[in-house]
């Protein structure tokens, strides 16, 4: 058990880190009185008490410590807890990071996956899923990208590409589809997609192309349609 001058000591100097800035009357009244002020300031300003030392939290005994400081405890354990959960990934088997442009990326690289699994974050630019096990390719399941550069769906087992009634995806640029299970590609295959510029189809068993494959594509300047020399274009 600390002294009384010891407890006013610790008492003043929880009170000065929690209210540097006014309340100096507190420590006028009794030890009692001074220290329920404190511990009242202390709990309330919750920016302030991050500053208190540690002593502050363990040199007093008695019901006004066990009803105010387990409760400070948790919240600082709220407070430094918070920023490490929202830094870890939500997708098992995807990890987040930046293209060499700096766009915010989520590399899912041969995780098993059939189709984009849910908790991806939204502002995604770069999507890649390489060698997973997407067996079609739907433009909707996109969507909730808004603002999507780059997907990436070489070595999946998708086999033809529908087309769509409107745009869906239109910041999509770049669109890897090389090493699946294509063999045509109806008319406005990629009518989803009107800002496209690459688009990669290589080592697919594409054996015909309609004259509408890419309409809409006004700004399509990379086309790798090559299939073990059938198609090229």
């Amino acid at each position: 058990m600390l002294s009384t001058d010891k407890q006013l000591s610790l008492i003043t100097s929880c009170f000065i880190h929690s209210h540097s800035h006014s309340h100096s009357h507190s420590l006028t009244h009794s030890l009692t009185h001074s220290l329920t002020h404190s511990l009242t300031h202390t709990h309330t300003h919750t920016r302030r008490y991050l500053l208190v030392p540690s002593e502050c939290f363990f040199s007093f005994s008695g019901s006004q410590e066990l009803q105010v400081f387990p409760r400070m405890q948790f919240f600082l354990f709220l407070v430094f807890l918070g920023p490490l959960v929202a830094t870890v990934t939500a997708v098992a088997g995807c990890k987040g990071g930046r293209d060499k442009d700096h766009r915010p990326q989520e590399n899912c690289t041969a995780a098993g996956f059939s189709d984009v699994p849910p908790g991806l974050e939204p502002t995604t630019k770069v999507l890649l899923f390489p060698n997973n096990l997407f067996s079609s390719l739907s433009w909707s399941s996109f969507q909730v990208f808004m603002q999507i550069y780059e997907i990436d769906l070489t070595g999946n087992k998708v086999p033809q590409v529908t087309s769509s009634a409107a745009p869906m995806l239109t910041s999509l640029s770049v669109l890897r589809l090389g090493s699946n299970h294509l063999t045509s590609l109806p008319d406005g295959s990629f009518s989803a997609c009107p800002a496209l510029t690459e688009l990669y189809l290589d080592n697919n068993a594409l054996v015909s192309l309609s004259n509408f494959s890419f309409s809409g594509l006004s700004k399509l300047e990379v086309s790798q349609c090559v299939s073990s020399g059938t198609v090229a274009c």
